[in-house]
């Protein structure tokens, strides 16, 4: 007679515990490279509207086409951000934020320097619009006052360090198109690399999926990470 194997569920693995940490972690740290593209503008501004010959005038008109892009984006990632998730989202704004800050490297008008700081502005919202999602799946409701705290606090404390890491690149010799360069190359790693992670565990979730519709195991077992992608 053929002997049948029963496969049991496992019980939840005690790392799991450890993701709500790990995830806080992570966003802290992404929230550092997306200042980073930033904060970059910021500082070298002076420096580089000198060497693009801009006026006073360009500068305001500058800024606010930032101010209209970034509220544009604010409301259109809206119903984007719900469609395709929080991960989805923060990596896509990050990856145009540093794509827009390379372009600052190589501008050479002030009418370049205006559109890739609009093109930066408008990518931003859609990084703090995902990190709502993915700490709305992880944490219940009554926590997200003290989350959001916690790491809005983290972020500009890594911001303040990352400031003083500028100007000592600017102390050590650097021009402000290799420091834009150099933090804009940061952002854009973090961003590839949170792409390449995210892609394979939405191919782990989907061989977990496809493993339990045939032994009837409960998969979130095997996908606790794979949630922080939506």
């Amino acid at each position: 007679m053929k002997r049948i194997e029963v496969i049991k569920p496992l019980s939840r693995p005690p790392q799991a515990s450890r993701w709500p940490t790990i995830v806080v972690v992570i966003l802290c740290l992404y929230g550092l490279a997306m200042n980073s593209v930033r904060d970059v503008v910021y500082t070298q501004q002076s420096s580089m509207q000198e060497s693009l010959h801009m006026t006073t005038s360009d500068t305001s008109n500058t800024l606010a086409v930032g101010y209209a892009a970034y509220a544009i984006g604010k409301i259109a990632y809206g119903p984007i951000v719900d469609a395709v998730g929080g991960k989805w989202s923060f990596v896509a704004s990050l990856g145009g934020a540093a794509l827009a800050t390379f372009g600052f490297a190589f501008a050479k008008t002030g009418h370049a320097y205006m559109l890739c700081w609009a093109v930066s502005r408008f990518a931003q919202p859609a990084a703090w619009l995902g990190l709502a999602k993915i700490l709305s799946q992880w944490f219940p409701y009554h926590q997200m006052g003290k989350l959001f705290s916690l790491i809005s606090a983290m972020v500009y404390v890594f911001d303040a360090c990352l400031r003083f890491g500028i100007s000592g690149m600017s102390k050590a010799g650097l021009t402000w198109r290799e420091i834009v360069l150099v933090t804009a190359s940061v952002a854009a790693l973090v961003a590839v690399v949170s792409m390449v992670q995210h892609t394979r565990m939405l191919l782990l979730t989907n061989a977990c999926l496809a493993w339990h519709a045939n032994h009837l195991c409960d998969p979130k077992l095997f996908c606790t990470a794979a949630v922080a992608g939506r």
